[in-house]
C-alpha cells in the first residue's frame, strides 16, 4: 500500500471476513488462508516428509504439491484474497522425526479445519496418530487467527509445538475437551510465545487453565452495569469481557445512610447470579451468557446491630435492622468426623434443619453472637470370620486395635486384611488402624490363602516338586519310561496333560485338590497289505504310529491365571506333520499380535501381562482358536 501503512483487522473482522469469503470452503471446511496484507507468500518447510497435499485459490481446481520442488512458494497478490489446502492422509500428516511447517511472508488469517488436511473434507473427529500436526505452524509470527482445531479425539503429542512462536496469534477455537490420553498430554509447548490478549473458544467442560496462556480470555462474555451511583462502583467497567467461569470483582463504595443491593443476572437464560462478600470486594462466576450487574442504594433504618459467628457459621447479614431476617450457615464437619448438635443465638440453643437456621432481629433487637456445637460421630466396627476387636463403635479420634486368627495348621496362610475392602498387610496376626484415616463404619476381613493337595495312583510318578499347593503355582514332575510298544497318558483329575519328551511334565495348580493318574496306551501298528510280509527279514523293522485318544483340539492350563505364572498351550493330538510350516498367534483383546511361534511344539510355555487374550493355529489347512485370561 501507498505510504507503507497497513490496516489492522480486529479478530471480529477477521473472522467474519473468513466466514463469508467462500462457499466452497464453508461446504467442505478446507483449511483455508486469507491474505491480510499484500503479496503474502506461502511455503511449506519439510523434515523429510512428504504428506499427501494439494491447494487451490478456488476450492474447485486442485494442485498437488510437489516435494521435489523445496523452495516452492505460492503468492497470494493483494489483502483478502484465499487459498485452500487439502490433504489424503488418514494414517497421519506428521510424526516428530518427520514433520512439514508452513511459512509465511506477510500477514495472514487462518480458518476452516485443520483435518482437512487428514480426509479432504475435514469432517473426520478423530486424530489419527501420534505427533500428527507436530509443529505446523512453528515459528508462523505472522499468523493472526488459527484453523479450527475440529477432531474431538485426540492423540499423544499430535499438537506439539503446533503454534509455538506464533507471536501474533490472538484467537483459536478447538474442539477436545481433554487434552489428556491416559497421562500423555496432546498439547505439549503447543502455544508457547503467543501474544498475550488472545481468545480460546472451547467446550466449557474443557479444563482450560493449562491450555492456554494465563492472559487469554475463554469463550468471553460482557458485564453490562446498571447503577445510579456509578462512580461508587470500583474495579469493574461496563461492558468488560470475562472469560468462562472467571471470578468477576469488583468494590462499591458505601453511602451513609443506605445499604447496598446488588444483583446479577444472565441476559439469555434470565437466571440470578450468585454475588459473594470476599473480604472488601464482591464477586460472582462469569457464565456462559452476558450479565447484567445491577448496583442500588437503598436507604436503611438508623438502628443496626452487629451480627458475629463463631469459626463454624456464616450468616448472610454482617449487620441487621429490626427488620431483617438472619439466615445462618453452618459448616458440615462430618468429613473430619463431627456432626452438629447445637447452634446458639447469645447463649440460647435453637431450632434448625440439616445445617441452616434463621431468626427474626425483631425477636431479638440486639447485637447477636452465634456459636455452634459439635459432637464426635460414633462409627459402627464390624468384623468378619477369624478377625477379633474389644470394642465396636469408635470414634475419628480412636485407634482400632485387632487380631485374626492363626490357621497355618489347617494348611491355610494369611495373605492379609480387608479394611472396607482393601486389603493391607499385617504382623504378627495383629493390626492397629486409626479412625481418622477412614471417618466411616469399618468392616475388618481376614483373607486367607488355601494350600490343596496333590496326590499321584502309584510310584510310576517320580521327582514332584509339590506335594500342596496354592492355585497357580507351577507344579513339575517326571514319569518312569513306557515300555516298547507303548506311550503314557498322564491325567490331573479330568484333564489330559501332554508333555515333548513323555517324560516331564508340569501344570498350574487347580484351585481344589489334585490327583495325577497315569495310563499306558498301546501303540498301534500301520497296516501294510500293499506289502507282503518277506519272512526272510523277520526283524525288519515296521513303521508305527500312535493310536489316536482324543480329536485334534487346543487346551491351556489354567485358563484363568495369575501375572507372572506359566501358561502352558497344549496342541493336544496335533501331529508333527500338521505343526509343520504352521504359526501360533496370540493377539490382545484390541488384536494387536503380542507373540508369533513358528513351528510351534505340542506343549508352549507362556508369560504374558495381565489381560484377555486370544490365540489361533494356522496350519496349511485348518486353523484352531482359544482364549484365556491372566488377571493380577
Amino acid at each position: 500500500m501507498q505510504g507503507s501503512m497497513k490496516k489492522e483487522l480486529s479478530i471480529t473482522s477477521i473472522l467474519l471476513f473468513c466466514i463469508l469469503s467462500s462457499l466452497v470452503a464453508q461446504t467442505n471446511n478446507y483449511l483455508t488462508f486469507t491474505a491480510l496484507d499484500g503479496e503474502v507468500e506461502i511455503g511449506l518447510n519439510s523434515v523429510t516428509a512428504t504428506p499427501n497435499i494439494a491447494y487451490s485459490k478456488d476450492g474447485t481446481n486442485w494442485m498437488e504439491w510437489d516435494w521435489n520442488k523445496p523452495n516452492t512458494k505460492i503468492k497470494l497478490e493483494k489483502e483478502g484474497e484465499l487459498i485452500y489446502f487439502k490433504g489424503n492422509n488418514s494414517s497421519g500428516f506428521s510424526t516428530n522425526k518427520k514433520y512439514v511447517t508452513f511459512t509465511f511472508s506477510n500477514k495472514i488469517a487462518a480458518s476452516g479445519s485443520i483435518m482437512s488436511l487428514i480426509d479432504g473434507k475435514g469432517e473426520v473427529k478423530e486424530i489419527p496418530n501420534n505427533y500428527c500436526f507436530y509443529k505446523l505452524f512453528e515459528g508462523c509470527f505472522t499468523l493472526i487467527t488459527a484453523p479450527d482445531l475440529t477432531a474431538e479425539t485426540l492423540k499423544g503429542y499430535c499438537y506439539s509445538n503446533l503454534f509455538s512462536g506464533c507471536t501474533a496469534l490472538t484467537y483459536l477455537k478447538v474442539n477436545f475437551t481433554d487434552w489428556k490420553i491416559g497421562s500423555t498430554s496432546a498439547i505439549g509447548s503447543w502455544l508457547k510465545d503467543v501474544k498475550a490478549d488472545g481468545t480460546l473458544i472451547c467446550p466449557p467442560t474443557l479444563n482450560y487453565k493449562i491450555t492456554k496462556p494465563s492472559t487469554w480470555l475463554i469463550n468471553p462474555h460482557i458485564v453490562n452495569i446498571k447503577t445510579s451511583e456509578p462512580a461508587n462502583i470500583k474495579d469493574i467497567k461496563d461492558g468488560a469481557k470475562y472469560s468462562d467461569s472467571a471470578t468477576v470483582s469488583f468494590s462499591v463504595t458505601e453511602k451513609d445512610g443506605y445499604e447496598i443491593e446488588l444483583s446479577a443476572v444472565g441476559k439469555t437464560s434470565n437466571k440470578s447470579i450468585e454475588i459473594k462478600l470476599n473480604k472488601t470486594k464482591y464477586e460472582f462466576l462469569m457464565p456462559l451468557e452476558d450479565v447484567e450487574l445491577s448496583v442500588n442504594f437503598k436507604l436503611i433504618p438508623p438502628q443496626i446491630y452487629t451480627i458475629t459467628t463463631d469459626n463454624h457459621t456464616s450468616t448472610n447479614l454482617e449487620e441487621a435492622s429490626s427488620t431483617d431476617l438472619v439466615k445462618i450457615y453452618a459448616k458440615d464437619r462430618t468429613n473430619t468426623g463431627y456432626e452438629l448438635e447445637k447452634i446458639f443465638v447469645n447463649g440460647k440453643s435453637i431450632n434448625f434443619y440439616k445445617y441452616f437456621c434463621n431468626f427474626l432481629m425483631s425477636d431479638i433487637k440486639a447485637d447477636v453472637e452465634i456459636t455452634t456445637q459439635y459432637k464426635p460421630i460414633n462409627y459402627k466396627i464390624k468384623t468378619g470370620k477369624n478377625v477379633y476387636t474389644e470394642i465396636t463403635t469408635a470414634t475419628a479420634a480412636d485407634q482400632i486395635e485387632f487380631t485374626v486368627d492363626d490357621r497355618s495348621a489347617e494348611d491355610v496362610i494369611l495373605e492379609g486384611v480387608k479394611i472396607n475392602g482393601e486389603l493391607i498387610e499385617i504382623k504378627d496376626f495383629k493390626g492397629t488402624i486409626s479412625m481418622s484415616d477412614y471417618i466411616s463404619d469399618i468392616t475388618i476381613e481376614a483373607v486367607y490363602a488355601k494350600y490343596n493337595a496333590i496326590t499321584t495312583t502309584d510310584e510310576i510318578i517320580t521327582e514332584i516338586s509339590h506335594t500342596k499347593a496354592q492355585k497357580g503355582e507351577l507344579i513339575q514332575f517326571k514319569i518312569k519310561p513306557a515300555n516298547e510298544g507303548f506311550q503314557p497318558l498322564v491325567y490331573v483329575n479330568s484333564n489330559q496333560l501332554l508333555s515333548q519328551d513323555n517324560t516331564n511334565y508340569s501344570f498350574s495348580m487347580f484351585d481344589n485338590d489334585v490327583k495325577i493318574t497315569v495310563e499306558y496306551q498301546e501303540i498301534e501298528e500301520e497296516d501294510s497289505d500293499s506289502q507282503p510280509i518277506d519272512n526272510d527279514k523277520q526283524d525288519t523293522e515296521i513303521p508305527q504310529k500312535r493310536k489316536p485318544t482324543a480329536l485334534n483340539k487346543v487346551k491351556v492350563y489354567p485358563s484363568v491365571a495369575k501375572e507372572g505364572e506359566y501358561i502352558i498351550v497344549s496342541l493336544e493330538n496335533i501331529d508333527t506333520e500338521i505343526l509343520t510350516n504352521s504359526q501360533l498367534i496370540i493377539c490382545n483383546l484390541a488384536g494387536m499380535k503380542i507373540q508369533t511361534i513358528d513351528n510351534p511344539q505340542n506343549i508352549i510355555k507362556l508369560t504374558l501381562s495381565h489381560g484377555l487374550y486370544k490365540g489361533v493355529l494356522i496350519s496349511s489347512d485348518k486353523k484352531y482358536s482359544f482364549e484365556f485370561l491372566i488377571t493380577k
